[in-house]
């Protein structure tokens, strides 16, 4: 309100100023894109898989508000599940409504092996139309067989308008091929639509998301709370390890500017450079610096894709990760969406 009352004060010529600044900022981002990545160098160390390819589940999404749907998908036999996405959309193409986002993505233990779990959710408004796509990267030539997996909960975040991260760290002796994340209640049950979350990527120790070049040993997962603060909140990190060193993967990272109009979306995808197989990818979501979230922005996609964005089939080679950043009701200047794709020599 006092900001308001401030901008009342302000002559016309400048209000007039500044709102062709602001056109001008809105018009130059309200068609989201596919930003070209940076130059990225081949993994040296030897690969931790001789080749991957996708294995996809789709069913129908969460068709009303306050709703949460799960979807599972395992990688054939004789494969390793290294790691995994989801993507949620309205079966008819059209943009769906800001109200669904991702929840959870993360590797989920099996008797015998691993499987990937995704789990989207919807907020005040119904998806009566939407459509659950969750994707596994399946690895041949694995090493050891089964992964190591690391989880860590953290507390959730307990203010209207912030976040909390928590960060899971391989073992000595392994890298990390892949992570993920997953925001609920203390207990397991899931927890209220505003919250989300908006990172889950390769980080250091401390949180810091990793930047084109060799793979750090660690994940962090981001959990974002909307307009209302609550106070029993958790966010999972998952690091996906096999044996290997640092030097055998690589992270590739593509960053670029939205989604900021309100109720858009903005599609951001990395590539691995040739003679390297992808294992595993990451996203976040937000400003420029890890601090206050941006309110309204959430994720609806974090999955394996072709170059151009576009999902694959079962037994697709993807060499790509793609990710979708979408935008609620406000406008969201300064918001910036990264994918991380990991990289393994072939």
């Amino acid at each position: 309100m006092h900001r308001h009352l401030r901008f009342q004060k302000v002559g016309r010529r400048a209000k007039v100023g500044a709102a062709v600044i602001l056109a001008l900022l809105l018009v130059a981002c309200a068609h989201p894109g596919i930003a070209k990545q940076p130059a990225a160098v081949t993994p040296k160390g030897p690969p931790v898989a001789t080749h991957s390819e996708v294995e996809t589940v789709v069913q129908p999404g969460p068709p009303s508000a306050r709703q949460q749907r799960t979807t599972t998908v395992a990688c054939p036999a004789g494969s390793t599940t290294l790691s995994g996405g989801a993507e949620a959309y309205l079966a008819d193409g059209k943009a769906p409504n800001p109200s669904l986002r991702l929840v959870a993505t993360l590797p989920l233990a099996s008797p015998s092996a691993l499987r990937w779990n995704s789990i989207v959710g919807t907020g005040g408004v119904d998806q009566s139309d939407s459509r659950v796509s969750a994707v596994a990267v399946c690895g041949s030539g694995v090493s050891d067989g089964r992964p190591t997996v690391v989880v860590t909960n953290a507390p959730g975040p307990t203010a209207a308008a912030s976040d909390a991260l928590a960060t899971a760290t391989c073992p000595a002796g392994t890298v990390l091929v892949g992570g993920g994340a997953a925001v609920s209640l203390t207990n397991g049950q899931p927890g209220p639509p505003q919250y989300f979350f908006t990172g889950s990527f390769p980080s250091s120790r401390n949180g810091a998301p990793a930047g084109t070049g060799p793979v750090p040993n660690s994940w962090t997962a981001i959990g974002a709370l909307g307009g209302m603060p609550m106070t029993n909140g958790r966010i999972q990190a998952v690091a996906v390890c096999v044996p290997g060193a640092s030097a055998s993967v690589n992270v590739v990272v593509n960053t670029s500017s939205g989604p900021t109009t309100p109720e858009s979306a903005h599609e951001v995808t990395a590539t691995c450079p040739g003679h390297s197989v992808l294992v595993g990818g990451g996203v976040y979501t937000g400003p420029a610096e890890l601090e206050r979230p941006l309110q309204g922005l959430h994720l609806r996609g974090n999955f394996p894709s072709a170059p151009t964005g576009l999902a694959l089939t079962n037994g697709g080679s993807a060499n790509s990760w793609s990710v979708i950043a979408n935008s609620g009701g406000v406008i969201a200047l300064g918001a910036r969406t990264s994918a991380f794709a990991l990289c393994s020599a072939d």
